[in-house]
């Protein structure tokens, strides 16, 4: 309650330690300050000696006041908030657009959304700047401060600059040390009863160290072998970062009593600090032998089992604690955490709050309590929380990097940014702020200042082993690999952006954001679509929940959108979710182009894409909804494509262990002839095909324990296609010329059955894995086989049904071993039993696989492996999609046999990345006719170099180079994709030479000049085969803007600019990357 009565308060207090008291100016009698109490202007607030207090100002304001503090609320106005300080100290943190005057007795201070201190003591005013600015101002002058200065004034005297005063030392007051003593009375030790000990404890729960450790100067005097006094101050050594001293202070109370559970906090303190989590926690269980019933050791082993992961065991030891002692708060706080981590957010909220009120110092609950405020949708008040939670110890470098994620959440960049750079000062081996801010500079168009602070994230990676364990700091830098890979994406260095997904998924199988990765990665590589779209399954069975959907489209095979153009690329904020917390969200992406055309230079061909994609976050489930409508004209006649896919996808986390999904895809399409062939001519002007594909998906995740998941996914699919063509064939003699038309009917069915176990330690990951699918098709095929010399009616039209089940039974079993921490081996063996139509086997497949850091800059990887190509139902699989980065599945035709042999090599330097590639396919196909059955022996090269550079903040430039080579026989050289064109041997060259600018403001220009060198033997009958070769440049150019507040993108850019006429083949029918007209396109992407 206030003193007075008033219509707005002007404070409320927030946390309150000893004795603080209140009153109005007008009343000389004090009242005690309580936690929660608000207070109206010119009330009087007085922190007595040995206490401390936190308050909210109306203007959102929090501040912190110092023992033997008085200040004077003087209200707010139109123009600013008002503070007299009249004695003490007080630490503010305001973010109020409207300026804060603080009044002094010797000079004013005016800020505006900034950090800093002000003592007023020894007829002086102290002020030093943490953050922001500060504009200081009495009769006798004015001074501004910014980051990390400091002035004093004294009376009838201009504010002067201090350079002997630093503003983290003008903190030390306020700094959070937690206790090691059991302050349930029963619990305590004999030398824990000292009332010397107890009074330095008091003295360290409020923040005077220098007392404390005067305190405890004297009970080494007398009584040197005291566990409690080295534990205690091992703790201080521990909160002002001088970790080695106090790891030796910890080891020696251990050593002079083994059983003072202050000793095993201490030390279990210090083990921790030293990376070292599994150790501290061997410790807490020792010293729990001795005593069982220390409740504060209990909290701390419940806080140790919380970081290892095990959330289950760390719940009931916490509730061990407090069945011991109902009043401790630590163990509270770890109840609230691992109650947060089950989604079940009002009990963890009632947790938290039950610590706060009992230890109203201690920042972690108040951290919680925001995060847990957050997940419930409120960002601004879960927000100023952790702002509260900041100012209860200003020094806590991890504290700050949630406090910059808060604001980056609110897209409050400055803010933002200011806490990410805070944090960095206070904790320089902390990779946390540096891989949030990666993320911030990268929604800002600053990818190449995102790459360094990603690369300075994971080199201090194992830092982080402070807060995680070394299974769940695995589990960071593969997010920090996954995030490094888009940043890659950005800068246009697509062979990294892989390079760097395939070392996620193998350091962390689990890694929801690897596979994602690879998934949109892949979609830069030919005929990598199977690989594509199984990626995406395991970041969809393995991802929790979020707010981040899946395009309609990204989950269908064989799109045949063109590069680089949309709307299949993904959204402009789809990866970056800092907080997941319950709320909707929409988002749309547009594509309209133009395309010329050869044959008609007076009629221009258009394209019109559009997805929309609503989802939402609540409790424990997330949904989302979308639907994408493409239509393409083409570049000639018969070329259009007409296309609508509609999606729903259901997840719900049933505990913290479990999560079900559900869903269902609905994909109507009708198209033309649509491959591009070496002749521009080679085209159908009456083939069309519709399909109707039905897709019902069900997964299970469930976490055996930490690091042991168990995934499920059932896929039933639909299909129907109907397929009409006519052409004419040349034939001998006396067949040339002759009409062949057919439509064709078919309905296929199909299902699939996957179970797959992931094993994750630290030194090897083994993932293992059954299957089963059956597809049953039915075709019906109506023919007319007319020659030249015969009426229509003398050959009468046939008709042929068929019905072709295909079964497969698959398991496996991957290993990778870590024999060092540069060194990774890939050991794997898969078997597959197919039963097909002219195909009954069975066929074990090695796998071996080979990653080897050789030092910082260098990577050696080589594989070799056999695999077997099965029909999937959706294309889609669990199993792993590549063996030490090189992809075993390809859009190969059914049942062919294959075998891999690959080496790659890369560097890295500071602005300069570069690798090579080398690998060679040998494939066994099955080629049928209507009179034969052959199994040819095919051969591809597909090899791959790049030279990346980075020389300023604003430029990347890229150089690649692609070749692919192609033996086949002649009679069994078509692909199931494209029957009409054969080619025995095709030879292609691809060097594409790119450079991007980035702008602050938000514009990014890129210029892409491609050689194409091609060269093949065609066949376009078992009797004529051609030669074409061909070589030309081709240029891509695009501008983009990214929208305020990350709302967005806008990209309006031409492919082929120079509208170069050309021939190429092109053997990847899933995407277009390479177009033969000139396509001027504008992208939009929106999210709300």
């Amino acid at each position: 309650m206030a003193l007075n009565e008033c219509d707005e308060w002007a404070a409320r207090v927030v946390s309150v330690q000893g004795v603080v008291e209140a009153r109005a100016t007008d009343n000389h009698r004090w009242q005690v300050v309580k936690q929660g109490q608000t207070y109206c202007p010119n009330d009087m607030i007085h922190v007595r000696e040995n206490s401390r207090a936190a308050l909210e100002l109306a203007n959102e304001t929090i501040i912190r006041l110092d023992q033997n503090t008085t200040i004077v609320l003087s209200g707010e106005s139109e123009a600013a908030s008002w503070l007299d300080l009249l004695k003490g100290a007080v630490h503010f943190i305001t973010r109020t657009p409207n300026s804060l005057k603080i009044k002094t007795p010797y000079v004013n201070a005016a800020v505006e959304g900034t950090e800093f201190v002000i003592r007023v003591e020894n007829g002086e005013t102290t002020v030093s700047v943490i953050e922001g600015r500060v504009s200081l101002e009495n009769k006798q002058g004015q001074l501004l401060l910014t980051d990390g200065q400091s002035a004093s004034a004294r009376e009838g005297e201009a504010p002067v600059r201090r350079l002997d005063i630093i503003p983290e030392d003008a903190v030390q007051w306020s700094l959070y040390y937690p206790s090691v003593i059991d302050k349930s009375l029963n619990n305590l030790d004999t030398a824990e009863k000292q009332p010397l000990i107890v009074a330095a404890d008091h003295l360290l729960t409020v923040g005077r160290v220098r007392e404390a450790e005067a305190l405890l100067t004297r009970i080494h005097q007398q009584h040197p072998d005291n566990a409690s006094a080295y534990a205690m101050q091992s703790i201080i050594a521990l909160t002002q970062n001088r970790t080695e001293e106090a790891q030796a202070l910890a080891t020696t109370a251990f050593t002079l009593n083994p059983t003072s559970p202050a000793a095993a906090i201490a030390l279990s303190y210090a083990q921790q600090a030293q990376f070292d989590l599994r150790t501290a926690h061997e410790t807490l269980h020792m010293a729990l032998r001795f005593t069982p019933d220390n409740s504060l050791l209990l909290a701390r082993k419940a806080e140790l089992l919380l970081s290892l992961g095990h959330l289950d065991e760390a719940e009931v030891m916490a509730q061990r604690a407090i069945g011991i002692n109902p009043k401790q708060a630590h163990a509270l706080t770890i109840l609230g955490f691992s109650h947060l981590g089950q989604f079940e957010v009002e009990r963890a909220k009632r947790y938290f709050e039950r610590a706060i009120s009992l230890n109203q110092a201690d920042p972690l609950p108040r951290l919680g309590h925001g995060l847990a405020v957050i997940r419930n949708g409120k960002l601004t008040d879960g927000r100023r929380e952790i702002e509260i939670a900041a100012s209860l110890n200003p020094v806590n470098a991890l504290i700050r990097s949630y406090l910059g994620k808060a604001y980056y959440e609110e897209k409050r960049n400055a803010l933002a940014e200011d806490q990410f750079i805070l944090a960095k000062s206070l904790d320089p081996l902390d990779p946390t702020p540096w891989f949030y801010d990666a993320i911030r500079k990268q929604t800002l168009n600053r990818p190449v200042e995102a790459l360094q602070d990603l690369q300075q994230s994971i080199r201090l990676n194992d830092n982080r082993a402070v807060y995680r364990s070394r299974l769940l700091l695995d589990q960071d830098h593969a997010a920090r690999s996954a995030s490094l890979a888009r940043i890659y994406n950005d800068l246009g260095f697509s062979q990294l952006a892989l390079s760097e997904g395939w070392k996620s998924v193998s350091t962390d199988p689990t890694n929801h954001s690897a596979h994602r990765l690879l998934a949109d990665s892949y979609s830069a590589l030919p005929r990598h679509e199977i690989a594509r779209v199984s990626e995406l399954l395991q970041a969809q069975m393995l991802q929790p929940l979020n707010l981040n959907p899946i395009q309609p489209q990204l989950a269908e095979s064989s799109l045949g959108i063109l590069d680089g153009a949309g709307p299949a690329n993904a959204s402009a904020n789809e990866f970056n979710p800092l907080f997941t917390r319950n709320r909707f969200s929409l988002q749309m992406n547009g594509v309209v182009a133009s395309q010329d055309n050869d044959l008609d230079p007076a009629k221009k061909y258009n394209t019109r894409s559009v997805d929309m994609i609503h989802s939402g976050v609540w409790g424990r489930y997330s949904y989302s909804l979308g639907t994408f409508h493409d239509y393409n004209e083409g570049i000639r006649p018969n070329h259009d494509r007409d296309r609508e896919i509609d999606n729903l996808f259901i997840q719900v986390a049933v505990d913290h262990n479990t999560s079900v999904q559900l869903e269902y895809r609905n994909t109507q399409s009708e198209e033309g002839d649509l491959p591009l062939r070496y002749d521009p001519a080679l085209f159908s002007t009456n083939k069309r095909i519709l399909i109707k594909n039905r897709i019902r998906r069900l997964g299970l995740r469930h976490d055996l324990a930490p690091g042991n998941t168990l995934l499920f996914s059932a896929i039933r699919q639909e299909r129907t296609e109907v397929n009409s063509n006519s052409v004419i064939k040349q034939f001998p003699l006396p067949f040339s010329n002759t009409s062949f038309s057919e439509n064709a009917h078919a309905i296929e069915t199909g299902h699939t059955f996957e179970l797959q176990h992931l094993l994750n330690y630290s030194d090897y990951r083994l993932i293992s894995g059954i299957g089963t699918s059956r597809s049953d098709s039915e075709a019906t095929i109506n023919a007319n086989f007319s020659p030249a010399f015969c009426p229509p009616s003398c050959i009468p039209s046939f008709k042929i049904d068929t019905d072709t089940p295909t079964r497969h039974h698959n398991g496996y079993l991957y290993a990778h071993i870590n024999p060092s921490t540069q060194l990774t081996w890939t050991l794997g063996i898969s078997i597959d039993d197919i039963e097909m139509e002219h195909k009954d086997d069975t066929q074990f497949n090695p796998k071996l696989g080979l990653t080897w850091q050789v030092n910082n800059s260098t990577m050696l990887r080589a594989a070799a492996f056999r695999s077997l190509k099965r029909r999937l139902t959706s294309n889609q699989t669990l199993e792993p999609t590549h063996i030490s980065g090189f992809n075993q599945f390809y859009d190969d035709i059914n049942g062919t046999e294959s075998r891999r042999y690959g080496i790659a090599l890369e560097k890295k330097y500071k602005t300069i990345q570069a690798g090579i590639e080398l690998s060679r396919r040998d494939l066994t196909t099955l080629f049928s006719t209507l009179v034969a059955i052959a199994e040819p022996e095919w051969q591809e090269r597909l090899h791959r170099a790049y030279l990346y550079w980075a020389p300023l903040n604003w430029l990347a430039a890229s150089a690649e180079y692609q070749y692919e080579s192609f033996k086949r026989p002649a009679e069994n050289s078509v692909s199931q994709q494209d029957t009409t064109v054969g080619f025995p041997a095709l030879r292609t060259h691809q060097l594409p030479l790119g450079i991007t600018l980035f702008s602050a403001s938000g514009f990014t220009t890129k210029i892409t000049a491609t050689y194409i060198d091609q060269k093949g033997l065609f066949s376009l009958d078992s009797h004529r085969l051609e030669k074409h070769a061909e070589d030309f440049w081709t240029m891509d150019a695009s501008v983009s803007y990214r929208l305020n507040k990350r709302m967005g993108r806008i990209t309006v850019g031409a492919k082929n600019l120079l509208g170069k006429n050309f021939r190429y083949h092109n053997v990847d029918f899933a995407t277009n990357r390479i177009m033969p007209e000139r396509m001027v396109f504008t992208h939009l992407s929106l999210s709300f």
